[in-house]
């Protein structure tokens, strides 16, 4: 489970709830943080089932190219149900079946959020530029730099991208650790799409 998800919780356990009401579909699985999002209350609707998530298991591949018709299917139906005013992705597949699913149930705003500044394969590039960022009416990246990626790699109208930095709620912090008035030491992965 990377970063994308740890946020849509925290996102989701701040909403004020008497003016979004959120609801989740997943793409593919549903992960350990499960359990986590069934106790924010928030109706979720799991396009290809619980199956389990395993990216690293070369059978899966084969599964998701037979199964990815039902799943969008499946997913412009549940948005022609639940008639959304928003739809956000997040992450390559969904960021494709998502917005184009949106795009075809008439969802009128549709939000992809990029977070990396990683190149992919020239035949995903290609669908996640004409399904997901040319469908977006709004592309927010978690910084400049991932703008001016977006902007460059995907050919994305620099008019159409938001810059929102991930926040981070230091009140959680605050006393845990360390005063937070001094030096603030972390932990991560040193590499570019980081």
């Amino acid at each position: 489970v990377g970063g994308v998800e740890k946020l849509l919780s925290d996102i989701i356990s701040r909403l004020d709830r008497q003016k979004i009401t959120p609801a989740i579909i997943t793409i593919f699985g549903s992960g350990p943080l499960l359990t986590k999002f069934q106790e924010l209350n928030v109706p979720i609707y799991f396009a290809a089932g619980q199956l389990p998530f395993a990216t690293k298991n070369s059978l899966y591949k084969i599964l998701w190219a037979v199964i990815s018709p039902i799943i969008f299917l499946r997913l412009v139906g549940k948005l022609r149900q639940w008639h959304p005013d928003v739809v956000v992705t997040s992450l390559y597949q969904s960021d494709i079946l998502g917005l184009l699913a949106g795009w075809i149930a008439g969802v009128s705003k549709r939000v992809l959020i990029h977070h990396d500044v990683y190149p992919i394969s020239p035949y995903k590039r290609l669908l996640k530029q004409k399904f997901g960022i040319d469908l977006a009416t709004t592309v927010v990246a978690v910084s400049q730099a991932v703008k001016e990626f977006v902007v460059t790699y995907f050919k994305a109208q620099p008019n159409r991208i938001a810059v929102i930095h991930n926040g981070i709620d230091i009140d959680r912090f605050r006393g845990v650790l360390c005063p937070l008035d001094g030096s603030v030491g972390m932990l991560g992965r040193l590499e570019p799409v980081k």
